[in-house]
């Protein structure tokens, strides 16, 4: 019987196709963690609009000659608007009371906790501004 040479991959064959699987998973893995960190950052910038928006709704409700009340600074909040040592958000309002007669200004800016450092450093923020008459 002649034995001939069956099929069969080689080992440089087999090496190949596992270096090359690697490549690709660790390509694979390092796009779902990029793409989950900027899920969440858009998810922030979402949620720090609409605790501008919702801290303006309350303003808005206020009487035009206490609205100076609502000024706050570096408050740390949550995702849910409360006070929060722990929150990813830190609200500021100013207002700008007489710019002219009847005429209030009032700008609330919201920035978001860094995700690689968890410190506040400006960069990542939203803010609104608006003018109330009387």
């Amino acid at each position: 019987m002649n034995k001939g040479r069956t099929e069969a991959f080689t080992m440089v064959e087999v090496m190949f196709a596992v270096v090359f699987l690697g490549i690709v998973m660790v390509g694979a893995y390092q796009l779902v963690g990029k793409s989950g960190y900027v899920s969440r950052l858009a998810r922030d910038h979402y949620v720090a609009i609409h605790l501008c928006n919702n801290r303006l709704e309350r303003a808005r409700n206020f009487a035009f000659d206490n609205i100076y009340l609502l000024a706050e600074t570096n408050l740390v909040l949550n995702e849910y608007g409360s006070p929060d040592p722990k929150g990813n958000f830190r609200r500021t309002m100013l207002v700008a009371p007489n710019i002219r007669p009847n005429l209030t200004g009032v700008r609330i800016t919201v920035e978001i906790r860094d995700l690689k450092t968890l410190q506040f450093n400006g960069t990542n923020q939203e803010y609104i501004a608006t003018l109330f008459t009387k």
